[in-house]
């Protein structure tokens, strides 16, 4: 073979290498590398490539020639695996980066895990229907949190057609919306009349006690705007847990309350409610919700949530049973909206638990669930929960047998 062939071979090599190299460079950057591309591999390719040359102009070999190309070959292919990497990691990165649902939504899949949402803390679950999709309203567990205590700031809202895939509409009201409030932005329930939609929400009245907020909106996922005043403000610590009911009559209740139980009947409006009725304490007796630790001397703790079915009215609640420091969930059903309560037992035990729980019941697509909260997420406490949900059936009388705890629920169509 001629001189002239063999740097004609090695000058076609060269520019071989030099397109690869940079053609890896460019693919980096388009898969996403915020870095400058790094030609410095590429160089040395260079200079290795000219020293090659003149050592083949003074040895005319042939062999030679076939090393050097060997040699570029692992050059090209050590700055493709660099770039490849460095585009890699940034992907990764970015995924990390994102907000994410339990899970990757999938038509073929078959059953979500418990718990529902797990990119972040959230409690107090609150679900909705509203035509063919399930609304579920939650408080926000913070990662960080001040004074050792529940740091809450924020209200959130996921959505699901089957049970399994779920969509994430992010915050839909938050402290920094209700200029009034500075703290405490705790268990809510949201609900439609003529078009509207009312999200009814406890909070920490500055230089005051708990108040009940509303926020309002003209989509079932927000954003909600403040009313801009409280809607209950008793000036204590009892004004929490609103739950609220629109009954057949067009009546709507808004119930709430720890450690009391306490009413008002909703204008049309949602906004306010009949002063001439005014705030109506529930009896606390054992009758209505049984002897328990609470301060009443009953179970009855806390987050109510209010609603109707065959007739029967029902009253679910977060309970403390006798000589428990861990709440369970209990229910109490009357033939009236306001009473009298009787009790009905318990709905799930505490076993598990993290000190607090929260039920939120509706039916769904021919299919009855009650959504509570656990600690089941990693670095999980009372005051890091994740909302789960079991689907449970009736008794021909309208009680309820305890639902346990589980690992999820199965798709629905």
């Amino acid at each position: 073979m001629s001189d002239r062939s063999k740097r004609w071979i090695l000058s076609g090599l060269l520019a071989a290498m030099l397109m690869v190299g940079m053609l890896g460079c460019v693919t980096g950057n388009e898969a996403g590398s915020s870095q400058e591309p790094d030609t410095s591999v590429g160089e040395a390719g260079v200079e290795e490539a000219r020293v090659d040359e003149s050592v083949a102009e003074e040895n005319a070999s042939e062999d030679t020639a076939s090393e050097d190309t060997t040699e570029g070959s692992e050059v090209v292919e050590s700055t493709q695996e660099s770039s490849t990497e460095e585009s890699g990691d940034s992907a990764s990165k970015e995924r990390g980066e994102e907000t994410k649902m339990a899970e990757v939504k999938n038509e073929e899949k078959n059953f979500h895990e418990n718990p529902i949402v797990r990119n972040i803390y959230t409690a107090d679950p609150a679900p909705m229907v509203y035509g063919d999709t399930l609304y579920l309203y939650t408080t926000h567990d913070e990662d960080e949190l001040v004074n050792d205590f529940y740091t809450m700031k924020d209200w959130r809202c996921f959505s699901t057609k089957d049970m399994v895939n779920w969509e994430d509409h992010g915050c839909i009201f938050s402290l920094d919306d209700i200029g009034w409030a500075d703290d405490r932005a705790w268990a809510p329930q949201c609900i439609e009349r003529n078009g509207k939609f009312y999200l009814y929400c406890p909070v920490h009245k500055r230089n005051g006690g708990m108040a009940i907020a509303v926020g309002i909106s003209d989509s079932p996922a927000g954003p909600f705007r403040d009313l801009g005043h409280p809607l209950v403000d008793e000036g204590d610590w009892n004004d929490i847990d609103p739950t609220v009911f629109i009954d057949d009559d067009g009546r709507a209740y808004l119930y709430f309350g720890n450690p009391e139980l306490r009413y008002v009947l909703l204008n049309e409006n949602m906004i306010s409610y009949d002063k001439e009725v005014g705030i109506v304490k529930v009896p606390m007796t054992e009758e209505s919700f049984a002897k328990g630790s609470h301060d009443t001397g009953t179970s009855y703790g806390e987050g109510p949530w209010f609603y109707k079915r065959d007739g029967l009215y029902y009253m679910v609640y977060a309970a403390f049973g006798e000589g428990k420091n861990m709440e369970h969930l209990a229910y109490s059903t009357s033939e009236g909206p306001t009473g009298p309560w009787v009790y009905g037992g318990v709905l799930m035990d505490e076993k598990d638990g993290v000190f607090t729980n929260h039920p939120g019941i509706c039916d769904f697509k021919g299919h009855s669930y009650l959504f509570y909260h656990t600690g089941d997420l990693p670095g999980g406490s009372l005051f890091h929960r994740s909302v789960c949900v079991a689907e449970f059936n009736y008794n021909e009388d309208g009680t309820i047998d305890v639902i346990p705890k589980c690992s999820g629920v199965s798709r629905i169509d």
